[in-house]
């Protein structure tokens, strides 16, 4: 078994989008530092619609990551 631990993303800057009848709206911005895969889990429960895809925005390199809670590390 293994464990998810203190496995961390890179520092870097994350906007939340979602995705919604084929267009990707901003929901909310985040500017971190240092971000944890849960915290990121949570961030798409507290502020995305459930009924959208949510997605990450990777600042630094300008693509999307999509967020499936069966993959939380990117």
């Amino acid at each position: 078994m293994s464990e998810m631990g203190s496995t961390s993303i890179p520092a870097m800057k994350w906007s939340v989008f979602r995705r919604s009848a084929g267009n990707i709206s901003a929901n909310q911005s985040y500017g971190l530092t240092h971000i944890y895969a849960m915290q990121i889990e949570t961030i798409l429960h507290n502020h995305c619609n459930l009924q959208s895809v949510p997605c990450l925005y990777h600042t630094d390199y300008a693509k999307y990551e999509y967020f499936s809670l069966d993959h939380r590390y990117f």
